[in-house]
């Protein structure tokens, strides 16, 4: 029988580890997105709503998206077709996908699986940095376990600037894997927005012998940024348009609660120290876009911006294992485990209290999430056309029109919203929008809302079918409305 290579054997075990790594990753990120989506716990729900929306115009052929954000330049904008919203590259694989299955959940498990190839791009890395399997295993486990790292991987699925790690530490992998074709990942930084793009130039910090190809790269982007650029929404758009804000300005307690929370600085420390310009450079464009974001260990992150924070995590990881790489082999189990403490074990504590934070609000609004499942089964057809707040636009998202006051589409009133729904859902604290019409009959009440459902007649103007009504019943634990 032939000799098995000890070599070859090692990388089967690393390939292996790998794949159980990425599968187990992939599947808590995959299900807890899907449970806060259906929970009603998403952080950004009509920002997903209006995700949603863009690529079930694009398989139904709906002319228009009726839910639209507030433009950074332009204030509100109107209804518009999918080619015209859609921004992002990346969303071209979203639209190929959602075309074989058209569900919410299926942008949710892609967004995931995108997600968790971080670990399988991370560990490719690592294995072109010759780092034994042992320290590359626990560096693994310090960029998934990571606080801010797990906050920002399971926020929304929305965001997709969160997944810069995948495309980063790709990068990285094709830079020492073929040089010659390395630009290739370069371009690839583009895929899911365009600042990721902004961080080929400081990786000239984190590995220094490479700066003329990085030079090139850094070119090659910009080239291709220059040709392909559309106004945006995005952080690089808006600070081209708006090169000098006015209220700029160097915040020392901001920089020292940065420096004092984000741990894995305390490892770059000592493994790249050059790598902490990177995060000053991070620091100043934060405070510059007047965005600053407080990470508050270890129960929650205060800021609507902080997922900008995965452009700072990528290249610190990288600068992390690259120290590690490249000190003296006596020093790498000595700073892989101090990495371990200063990273895994942060995050084991913020872990079990955003869990429990999760829970409590689960519990204390599980009766009324049933009764709105109930009536989204039950009582809403595919063909309806909706109104409801922001916190419900995700939950009732995937149809023809939704419209989510107060923030309609410019040109849309509430009452034009109203003419073509069939159902209205109002919260309790938004009296003044309550319908007059008595087309609306109010068929459901929960503590926080009120279900409108517009009678056989009128709902005829709103694009139904008395055909396509559904049967009433009566929602579980309910004596009326």
């Amino acid at each position: 029988m032939p000799a098995h290579d000890p070599a070859d054997t090692a990388q089967r075990w690393a390939r292996s580890e790998t794949a159980v790594v990425f599968g187990l990753y992939f599947l808590i990120l995959a299900g807890w997105l899907v449970y806060k989506h259906h929970q009603v716990l998403g952080h950004w729900p009509f920002d997903e709503a209006y995700m949603i929306q863009e690529f079930h115009a694009g398989k139904s052929g709906y002319p228009s998206v009726t839910i639209q954000p507030v433009s950074g330049i332009a204030g509100p904008v109107g209804e518009r077709p999918f080619e015209e919203t859609s921004r992002s590259p990346i969303y071209a694989l979203y639209k190929a996908v959602y075309w074989i299955c058209p569900r919410p959940e299926t942008l949710i498990v892609l967004y995931a699986l995108l997600a968790a190839l971080s670990v399988v791009a991370l560990r490719g890395l690592l294995s072109q940095l010759k780092l034994d399997a042992p320290l590359a295993r626990w560096l693994l486990f310090c960029w998934i376990l990571y606080p801010l790292q797990m906050k920002s991987a399971a926020y929304s699925f929305f965001l997709q600037l969160s997944l810069t790690g995948t495309f980063y530490f790709l990068y990285l992998y094709w830079l020492h894997k073929s040089p010659a074709s390395s630009v290739l990942g370069a371009l690839a930084l583009l895929l899911p927005r365009e600042e990721p793009a902004l961080l080929i130039l400081p990786t000239i910090l984190i590995f220094p012998k490479r700066w003329k190809l990085l030079l090139l790269h850094a070119g090659c982007a910009a080239a291709l940024l220059f040709l392909l650029r559309a106004p945006g929404r995005s952080a690089l758009a808006l600070l081209c348009d708006n090169p000098w804000p006015a209220d700029w300005g160097f915040t020392i307690a901001f920089h020292k609660q940065f420096f004092s929370t984000q741990t894995i600085l305390w490892v770059a420390a000592l493994t790249s120290p050059a790598s902490l310009l990177i995060a000053e450079a991070f620091l100043l464009m934060v405070l510059w876009a007047g965005a600053p974001i407080v990470f508050d260990f270890p129960f929650e992150f205060v800021g609507q911006s902080f997922h900008y924070y995965s452009l700072f995590l990528a290249p610190m990881m990288a600068a992390v294992c690259a120290g590690i790489a490249g000190a003296r082999p006596g020093r790498r189990p000595w700073l892989t485990a101090l990495a371990a403490i200063l990273m895994v074990g942060p995050g084991l504590a913020y872990l079990p209290a955003r869990v429990r934070t999760v829970c409590q609000a689960v519990s204390s609004d599980r009766a009324e999430l049933r009764r709105i499942h109930w009536f989204k089964d039950a009582q809403v057809a595919p063909e309806d056309a909706v109104v409801t707040d922001y916190r419900l636009s995700g939950l009732f998202a995937d149809r023809d029109q939704i419209y989510a006051y107060p923030q309609l589409p410019k040109g849309v009133s509430l009452d034009q919203a109203l003419a073509r729904a069939g159902v209205f859902i109002l919260d309790r604290q938004d009296a003044a929008f309550q319908p007059a019409d008595p087309c609306w009959s109010l068929v459901m009440r929960t503590p926080r809302y009120l279900f409108y459902k517009k009678g056989a007649v009128c709902a005829t103007t709103s694009r139904r079918s008395s055909s396509t009504r559904r049967r009433k019943v009566r929602p579980p634990g309910a004596g009326g409305p």
